[in-house]
């Protein structure tokens, strides 16, 4: 069995995983939720980032705001940092490069 990947960045083409990634961040980035830096009135290191609020259930976090949230804490720092007008562009860009063919995936090459 041969991996697609190569040409899913050859042809200019998200995979079924990087669209969903993109738009739990899109949506979530639009409802304009809670962030670390509107908690904290100082600088902390991780001020662009969303709050994830605790829960007991594993249904809550399945909700597209909360795994949206989640997903983008984990994105390199250059993307956090891009304005909401222009995060689509750079987010897909980026997501272009880097196909992914399960979140797993997703959250090991992210994760801290």
């Amino acid at each position: 069995r041969e991996s697609c990947r190569a040409a899913f960045v050859e042809q200019n083409i998200l995979t079924v995983v990087s669209l969903y990634i993109q738009e739990v961040i899109l949506h979530t980035v639009s409802t304009e939720q809670q962030r670390h830096r509107d908690i904290h009135h100082h600088y902390t290191r991780h001020a662009a980032d969303f709050a994830l609020p605790p829960h007991h259930r594993t249904l809550y976090s399945k909700k597209p705001s909360y795994i949206g949230a989640k997903l983008f804490n984990l994105l390199p720092e250059n993307l956090k940092n891009v304005p909401p007008q222009k995060l689509k562009k750079q987010l897909t860009n980026w997501l272009l490069k880097n196909p992914f063919y399960s979140l797993e995936e997703y959250l090991n090459k992210t994760g801290r």
